[in-house]
């Protein structure tokens, strides 16, 4: 039983599970039409269909582009004087132009902003994942694998760089 709160009466619903099972399916299908993202964004047949997945993929290496991008301006990071500070002056990290020169630099904004790209990035792949196609999940697996093949290979090359353990004939 459901219940909905309407102004100032509460309306009782009886929902089974068929009914409930109706909203959402529960596997995957092969599909040409779907709705993907919003209702101006449909896929009638397989052309259009072909045209989606191959956004969907595009997105899916932005996606991965922005994630290794973000990677990267962290580890250029340079320590600041305000990180070297002996144990006795660690109370001066708290001051106002300390936290606002933290806060309000151009890597620390640009950080936020590429933050919030791959969020939305993130939340659009969901949700067209969430349509339960088959074929927008395989576009989106593949363009999550080509963009961590094309970026993820700095990252690759720095963990080498760190790690003096590594055996020899394995290091590029």
């Amino acid at each position: 039983m459901i219940f909905f709160l309407l102004g100032k009466s509460i309306c009782f619903c009886w929902v089974t599970m068929e009914h409930m099972m109706m909203m959402m399916p529960d596997h995957l299908m092969f599909r040409p039409d779907v709705t993907i993202l919003f209702k101006g964004w449909k896929s009638k047949n397989s052309s259009e269909m072909a045209a989606s997945c191959f956004g969907l993929m595009v997105l899916a290496i932005m996606h991965e582009a922005v994630k290794c991008l973000r990677e990267t301006l962290k580890c250029n990071e340079k320590p600041e004087m305000y990180e070297v500070l002996q144990k006795e002056q660690m109370y001066l990290l708290w001051s106002p132009n300390i936290i606002r020169k933290k806060i309000f630099n151009l890597l620390h904004l640009t950080q936020t902003l590429l933050h919030m790209v791959q969020i939305t990035l993130s939340y659009m792949l969901m949700l067209a994942v969430m349509t339960y196609n088959a074929w927008l999940l395989i576009a989106i697996l593949i363009g999550s694998a080509i963009g961590y093949f094309v970026f993820a290979h700095k990252k690759l090359q720095r963990q080498l760089v760190k790690s003096p353990s590594f055996p020899d004939a394995v290091r590029v």
